[in-house]
């Protein structure tokens, strides 16, 4: 018998992949106000909305980056 069924398995690699995209949306709204201070609350709401990891990684770097 596995260890862990496909269920949980499944379950498992879910809250990685929800980790991983809260840790990125986190990265992003952090550089974001460090170097601007404030940032509009509309712009979180629009970060946290963004669920492809992808476009969340494309972000990070111009995050830190942007004049």
């Amino acid at each position: 018998m596995p260890f862990l069924s496909t269920i949980e398995e499944m379950a498992l690699e879910e809250g990685a992949k929800s980790g991983v995209k809260l840790t990125n949306q986190k990265h992003i709204i952090l550089a974001l106000q460090s170097r601007f201070g404030e940032i509009p609350n509309s712009l979180i709401e629009t970060i946290n909305k963004i669920e492809d990891v992808s476009v969340l990684e494309s972000l990070f770097v111009p995050s830190i980056t942007i004049n």
